[in-house]
Order: structure tokens, then sequence, then C-alpha cells
């Protein structure tokens, strides 16, 4: 058996019914990114369409499926996809919903305010996530995604000082007893390894240790589903954020169209942790089942109005996400040698300010620009001696996260304390929107532009 010319099996063995197959390492890739989310989607097109020849992304998920909720999209996202990939920001124009007017509705279905966006977050379109992935991945040459793939360890440096990543990736195979699932654990070998993992990031802990900044829960759980706007009785108009929100503190139901005929909903609920550094990724709610997810929503805003139960009835219970809501504290370093991490791994924040996925962006952005702009970069092929090569790359990514942290941190540190005013909201203590404080981190946040490649 052969794989992209390496010879492939070494050993085999039985474990837990799967076949198990060992690799050598492979040849040398220029990037290996770890995850497919959107951050590391968009990482891969931006190396890709800039000559970066030999480029990896290693999910874990076995397929991309149509998941998520909405994802807010800020002009300096926009700017963001528009430099990593200007078919997929025209797709985004083209499918995206701009949000014209805030709508808050009481328990009773009355209209308690309607205005247009806060100053600062004009131009703010949604789209639902899975459609950003799969317009970043149709963008990726055929081998680059490779699925149900999950890292198992990362080497700083192998014999010849490159990084290497030991991973296992599933597959299937036929046999006369059927289909057997096959595990192979390959170690692929890289020039730069990108921790594009999320918040709860292996590759995080591999590089820092488990001392790292860990997830903080926020002290809210967050329902969130997507569903046919032709479902529901009286959808929102289009370009309308409506909110129910009553009495009860940080409580919260909010629905619009985010693309044509697409209805998401992110509602919002206290809970009291106790400790705030609590929480595991099974919190998120995946260990449950879809109808056990759509129970407890539906529970939840049980007293909401009939224009919610409307909505509730008719959301499919595999599209219902169930997440406690959690941030990191901003690393102080996200570069180790040949490694670094991007977006969430290193810097998550809650998505009271929208900026979670443009805050990654941006990151891809700059690293990108970093990684090809230098002259004697090695991911462009440039001819340079190991001994330069093993000083030039970490310089690089230095170069990123140290243009980066200072307006990360200011971003993180509002979407923190927004997210502490969410949490005392009610209908008749709402948000301020028009706050003099929260005009200028928009205005902040929008004024970022992306930047420029010099021709080498």
């Amino acid at each position: 058996v052969k794989s992209r010319g390496v010879l492939h099996v070494l050993t085999r063995l039985r474990h837990c019914g799967a076949e198990t197959t060992m690799s050598p390492p492979t040849k040398l890739h220029d990037a290996v990114i770890v995850g497919g989310g959107i951050v590391g989607m968009a990482t891969a097109v931006g190396l890709v369409r800039r000559g970066v020849r030999d480029v990896l992304v290693l999910e874990r998920a076995t397929g991309l499926r149509p998941v998520g909720a909405s994802l807010a999209v800020f002009p300096n996202g926009l700017r963001a996809i528009e430099y990593l990939s200007p078919a997929a920001a025209d797709r985004v124009r083209k499918t995206a919903v701009p949000i014209e007017r805030m709508v808050l509705k009481g328990m009773d279905g009355t209209v308690v305010r309607e205005t247009g966006p806060p100053k600062g977050a004009e131009g703010v379109t949604y789209l639902v996530w899975h459609m950003l992935q799969r317009y970043l991945a149709e963008e990726l040459p055929d081998g680059v995604l490779r699925l149900g793939t999950s890292v198992e360890s990362i080497d700083e440096g192998d014999e010849e000082g490159y990084a290497t990543v030991t991973a296992r990736c599933a597959g299937a195979s036929g046999t006369n007893d059927g289909e057997t699932t096959t595990m192979t654990t390959t170690t692929f070998r890289a020039r730069v390894v990108i921790g594009a993992d999320g918040i709860w990031s292996p590759v995080r802990t591999m590089l820092f240790g488990s001392g790292a900044a860990g997830p903080r829960c926020s002290g809210k759980v967050m329902y969130r589903a997507v569903l046919p706007a032709g479902s529901v009785k009286n959808p929102p108009p289009r370009g309308h954020n409506v909110t129910h929100q009553g009495d009860e503190e940080g409580k919260a139901f909010h629905h619009r169209e985010t693309a044509e005929g697409i209805l998401t909903v992110t509602s919002m609920a206290r809970i009291d942790r106790g400790d705030d550094n609590a929480g595991a990724p099974a919190e998120s709610g995946w260990d449950l089942a879809p109808e056990e997810r759509k129970r407890r929503m539906m529970e939840e805003f049980a007293d909401f109005p009939a224009e919610v139960q409307n909505v509730l009835d008719n959301i499919p219970p595999e599209a219902v996400h169930v997440d406690v809501i959690h941030d990191i504290d901003v690393l102080e370093r996200w570069s180790k040698g040949r490694l670094v991490l991007i977006g969430d791994a290193a810097h998550a924040m809650s998505p009271s300010l929208g900026q979670g996925a443009n805050q990654g962006l941006e990151d891809a952005c700059v690293l990108v620009h970093s990684l090809v702009s230098h002259p004697s970069s090695p991911c462009l092929g440039a001819k340079v001696r190991k001994e330069e090569e093993a000083r030039t790359i970490p310089y690089l990514l230095d170069q990123y996260w140290q243009g980066r942290i200072d307006r990360v941190k200011r971003v993180h540190a509002a979407s923190r304390a927004r997210s502490k005013q969410n949490n005392l909201s009610t209908k008749s203590r709402p948000i301020d929107m028009s706050s003099t404080e929260l005009k200028e981190v928009l205005e902040e946040i929008q004024n970022w532009e992306a930047p420029i490649d010099v021709a080498l």
C-alpha cells in the first residue's frame, strides 16, 4: 500500500475492532495546520494562493457537516477573508445578510425598542458558520484537507531540525466480513506547524504544557440552532435581528435570517458555576443526544412568548447546539520554534462582541503575510542553509504574534467586560448600545486593514 509516494505499511495489528497501521514519516511539508475550522482553512487558502506548494490541514472530524450557527462577519473580518481568498469573500457578500434593524421585544411579544446597529457596527453581516467553512474548503486543491485525522503528539524537531506531527488517521477497508475501520498512525514532517484547533486546543497543551491558559467559564450557557426560515410562522423580516428578553438577568432569545431562507437562533441563559475556571469539553453538550439537547433548550425558554415557541417547535433536534461559554486569557507567547498558535487556540474570547472568528481571520492574514513576505522564506522555496532556516522560521512566527498581541488583548478585554454586562441585562435594564465605550471599541475593531503583500 502506498500513500503520497511513501511506503505506507510497516506493521499491522488489531485494536478494539479496528485495524491499525503504522506509517513512517512522510515527505517534508511547508506547513501542517492542525484544525479545519474557519481559521485553519482560511490560513491554508491564504498560503496556497501565495505559492506555498505543500500545505496540509489535519481535521479530526470525518466530514464537513452543516453544523454551527450564525457567524457575525464584521468589516475587519471581511477584509481578512478578501486578503486570504477573494473568491470566498465574493461568495460571502452574495449570501450574507446585513443587519439593519435591532428589535427588542418583551415577554408579551410587544416591541420595547427598535434601533439601527450601534455606532461602529454598521456593515456587520450574518452568515451561517458552515457556509464559510465550505467556501474556503472549495478553494483548496485536492489532497490538502485530511479528514478523520487526530493529532497525538508534536515534536519540536527531528534529527534534521524539522517539526513532526504524529496523528491517527481514520479510513475504511473492505473485508469478507464487511467494512473495517483502519486507523493509520502517520508522522508528518513540517517546516511550520500551525495550531488552529480552537479553545480546547491540544496543540496549546503540547506546546506550553497543562499550565498554559485554560478555558474560563463566562457564566452563561448558549443554545444555538439553524433551521429553514419557511418552517416558522412570521420569521423576522430580512435584515432584522429580533431579541426577546424578560426580567431574568442575562436570559435572551435572538433570531434572524442569516442567509437566503435560513434562520439562525442564538439564545442564552445565566448559569452559576461557582468556580470560574471549571469546565471541560464534554460540557459543550455534544455528549448529549440531539433530543436531549432540544428538550433542554425548550425547557429553558418554556415561558417565552408564542413567537419563540413556534421557532423552538420547528428546530430539528440535530441542529441544536448547547454550549457552556468559555474564554481563555490571552497567551503571553504564541509560538515556540517552528510551532505557532492562531485564533481561539491562542486567545479564545466570549462571543459578546462577535469578534472570535474575526480576530482569528486577522491572525491568519498576518501569519500568512509574515511567512510569505520574507525574501528568504523557506515556505516559498527559497534555497537557504538549514541553519539559516532554523533561525528564519522562528523569527517570522515571533514577528506574527508580536504584531498581533496588543490589539487582541484590547478586543479580548472589551469582550470579557461586555459579557459581564450581558449577564446582568434585562428587558427593563437592557445593554446600552449607544455608549461611548462601545462606540470606541467597535471603531477600533473596524479600522483594521489587511497587510499588503509586496512582490518578492
